[in-house]
């Protein structure tokens, strides 16, 4: 294909690795892979063969991932920058490997419905802490959809244009999801209001901002983090610079008391993040299981064709008390 002008080829090639020790022999890493590039000559002919730049998915589709459990160390945090902690290896168990199963049966199933505005090439679940003595994981465990096409990586207004098989979609939202967990692990019963966050007059988007940070951390933060500033302006929200974390800590654990004692809990963000992610790959399952219903999912969200809606609400609600005794307030989007 080279020879007749159709590609272009960048060989790939090792790099030299530093070396401290003079007159010791070179050494080496692998570097760049060999790159394969079209020229315009075979883009003109794929354009008129009706292989379009934006339909090249479906000609050429990505093999589904083989390796769908992923872990990681812990991760650290300083002033509200996370860094994630290194990839692992691992031994399998019983555990992984049933999870490994449920994962590649809901890929082989997915990928051959077309998802039209969003690209699926697969998930792998990504569990967390691995090097925490203990894990066996139960520790994070979302799952991810893989490629830089992937659906989860656009715009919630884009997603909700998809498709599937030509059907408009709709999303399920868990509202305050890991709020409501954590009222189900204490065993508080859900306020008597529509909005969880809409206390004590301030904006909700600040109000959730605040649990959102400290439930992701050890502790209770002292001054709010860089990035949950920068969260809450990107939305539009002026928060008043006397407002600061340990101003607003009082009023939020007054309505909120299963988080006062965060620090101290057995339970972290990661025992959350599992919980939540057994309930959204669950329900996925069921779905597929038992009504032959497509869903996908981003975090907290299940996405289904409109005609499935009613079961997939069900199925989800279902799912959410049997693993945390409390029913969720469930959003369309």
């Amino acid at each position: 294909m080279e020879a007749v002008g159709l590609i272009s080829i960048s060989k790939g090639r090792n790099a030299q690795a530093l070396q401290f020790d003079e007159g010791a022999a070179p050494s080496y890493h692998p570097s760049f892979a060999s790159r394969f590039r079209p020229t315009q000559v075979m883009v003109y002919m794929a354009d008129e063969a009706g292989v379009h730049y934006g339909s090249a998915r479906k000609h050429f589709p990505q093999q589904l991932p083989n390796n769908v459990i992923k872990v990681r160390g812990k991760s650290t945090s300083v002033r509200g920058v996370k860094t994630k902690g290194k990839k692992l290896k691992f031994a399998h168990t019983e555990k992984s490997k049933a999870m490994e199963a449920e994962v590649k049966a809901l890929n082989k199933f997915l990928v051959d419905f077309e998802l039209e505005g969003g690209g699926f090439s697969g998930y792998r679940r990504l569990f967390s802490n691995g090097d925490i003595d203990g894990f066996n994981f139960q520790w994070g465990g979302r799952l991810y959809s893989v490629g830089d096409d992937s659906y989860q990586n656009i715009k919630k207004t884009q997603r909700q244009k998809m498709t599937i098989g030509g059907e408009e979609v709709v999303e399920i939202d868990i509202n305050a999801s890991y709020l409501t967990i954590l009222h189900g692990i204490s065993d508080h019963p859900l306020p008597n209001r529509d909005g969880l966050y809409a206390i004590g007059g301030y904006d909700r988007t600040i109000v959730k901002a605040w649990i959102t940070a400290n439930i992701g951390h050890h502790g209770f933060h002292k001054r709010w983090p860089k990035n949950v500033i920068q969260e809450i302006q990107d939305s539009g929200i002026d928060k008043p610079a006397e407002l600061t974390m340990r101003l607003l800590q009082p009023v939020i654990l007054d309505h909120f008391p299963m988080i006062a004692d965060w620090s101290s809990q057995k339970d972290t963000w990661a025992d959350l993040m599992f919980t939540e992610s057994e309930i959204i790959t669950g329900t996925m399952t069921e779905l597929m299981h038992f009504y032959g219903i497509t869903c996908f999912s981003v975090h907290d969200i299940i996405i289904v064709r409109k005609s499935g809606q009613r079961i997939a609400l069900e199925t989800l609600e279902d799912q959410f008390f049997r693993r945390n005794s409390i029913e969720p307030r469930l959003k369309l989007n």
